[in-house]
Parts: C-alpha cells; sequence; structure tokens
C-alpha cells in the first residue's frame, strides 16, 4: 500500500481507529504508535473518529469501555504540540466536541453489539460464525479478547507489510505472526476486503515470508530442517504444528497468495 494515497491511508487509519478503540491498556498502545510514527491525532483522523462514532451510535451506544477509550483519545486530540493555525486549532476543538456530544447523546441507547458484529465479519462460515457469536455472548470477555486479537493484527498487518516499516526490521514484527492463526484469518479477510492488497508487490512479498517461515518450522518439526532457514521450533510450539484448523488456514493463504503473485 502507497500510505502517500488517500485511500490507502484511509483504510490504514481505520483499522488503527479500530484497534484503539478495543485496548485494554490505551497509553501503552499510543506510545508504542508515537514511537512508530503513526500520526493519529491530525485532523483527518478526527474525522474518521466523528464519522465512526456518528455510525456506531445512529439508534445505538457504544460499549462503556470503548467509550471511555475514545474519550481517553480526545484528551490526547484535543490539544497538540505541533504549530497550527487558528482555524486547524478551532476544527479540532469542533470535530472534539461533535464526538463528545455523539457519545452523550446516545448514552439511553442500547448498546451497539461491537464485539458480536465484529467476529460476525472474521468467520464467513456460517456455522462457525454462530458458534463464535454465542461464546462471545456467554463469555463476553472472551468475545472482547477475540476481537482485540484481530483487531489489532489488522492494524500491525498494514503497518508492517507496507513500505512504512524497513526490509530488515520487518521480522521484528513479524516474528510475531509466526504459527498464527489470528495473522492468517486477518490476511485472509483483508485480502477479501481490499484486493488492492493483492496488487502489492511488498504486501505479498511479506506474507510470503511468513508463510515459508511456517513452512521450514513444520519441515523442522517433521524431522527434515531446513539449514538455511533462520529460525527454530521454541518449547510451546507443538501445538501449533498439531493444529489441523491453522494449517488448514494456512494453506488456503498460501494457495491464494501464491496466485496472487502468479497473477500479477
Amino acid at each position: 500500500m502507497n500510505y502517500d494515497n488517500e485511500k490507502d491511508c484511509t483504510i490504514f487509519y481505520l483499522k488503527f481507529i479500530q484497534a484503539m478503540m478495543c485496548q485494554t491498556d490505551l497509553d501503552d498502545f499510543l506510545k508504542e504508535a508515537d514511537e512508530l510514527g503513526i500520526h493519529y491525532t491530525s485532523l483527518p483522523v478526527l474525522e474518521m473518529m466523528r464519522d465512526l462514532v456518528k455510525a456506531y451510535s445512529n439508534g445505538y451506544s457504544l460499549p462503556k469501555e470503548i467509550k471511555d477509550n475514545i474519550f481517553s483519545y480526545l484528551q490526547r486530540a484535543r490539544y497538540v504540540q505541533e504549530e497550527e493555525s487558528l482555524e486547524n486549532h478551532a476544527k479540532r476543538f469542533s470535530l472534539c466536541n461533535d464526538i463528545i456530544r455523539v457519545l452523550h447523546d446516545s448514552m439511553r441507547s442500547p448498546e451497539y453489539p461491537f464485539y458480536v458484529s465484529f467476529i460476525r465479519r472474521f468467520y464467513p462460515n456460517p456455522i462457525k460464525s454462530l458458534i463464535m457469536q454465542l461464546r462471545s455472548i456467554t463469555d463476553p470477555e472472551e468475545g472482547k479478547e477475540i476481537v482485540r486479537t484481530f483487531a489489532a493484527t489488522e492494524y500491525y498487518i498494514l503497518y508492517s507489510h507496507s513500505s512504512l516499516l524497513a526490509d530488515e526490521e520487518f521480522m521484528g514484527v513479524g516474528a510475531n505472526f509466526l504459527l498464527n492463526g489470528a495473522y492468517l484469518m486477518c490476511i485472509e479477510n483483508l485480502l477479501k476486503q481490499y484486493p488492492e492488497l493483492g496488487e502489492s508487490p511488498l504486501f505479498l512479498e511479506r506474507t510470503s515470508k511468513i508463510l515459508d517461515y511456517n513452512d521450514a518450522l513444520m519441515d523442522e518439526y517433521q524431522g527434515k530442517p531446513n539449514s538455511d532457514a533462520d529460525c527454530t521450533l521454541e518449547p510451546g510450539d507443538e501445538e501449533d504444528m498439531q493444529d489441523k484448523n491453522l494449517w488448514k488456514e494456512h494453506n488456503k493463504v498460501k494457495k491464494k497468495v501464491n496466485q496472487l503473485k502468479k497473477d500479477s
């Protein structure tokens, strides 16, 4: 993706905002975003936040923990260190106030099923989707954790599979994607949502790198280690190596990525 392009930039910050909404430790999340150079208090991002909050609050009220994160975010976004024109400063205050007003006005509305709707998007299979939705209802904390994982993984994928991260730094982030079922599901979902990702050589190359590392780990597990591979199994990996669902998803994503690379 080219984040100098408005559409690509919008996709990236949409995923950032969704991940931010779900955080249990917002301060750490935003501190890391500062270190990564994410301009999350810019006026365009505030406009996106306003539009999202309005959409989620149309006849509904967002869950309390999400509203709390939004209020905390606005405390940062209302005041910025950079010098701004008086016009932009006024616009910043107006956007923050608009978001706060929408959140307050929606307080008595039914709660928006944020977590269930998010889970539904990641499980296209109707039966699996229903099972996961029921699990999130009977065990809300488990449902919230699933959504936090998916939302954060999508954001980190869009950050790390782009020119925002240098090649030599990629595996510093990519190591977290190895033998990671959420990563594989997010890749599949992102390619469906945004077909243009399948036209990005860098996105496909870095996805392939993770898949190749997974294959190398499986070779090692089966007693056929590749001497050229610079990864190795760690204690606790055995469960992942025996996870049929993980490897089914791995093979599905690998087939899709190989086809996209062939067509490009």
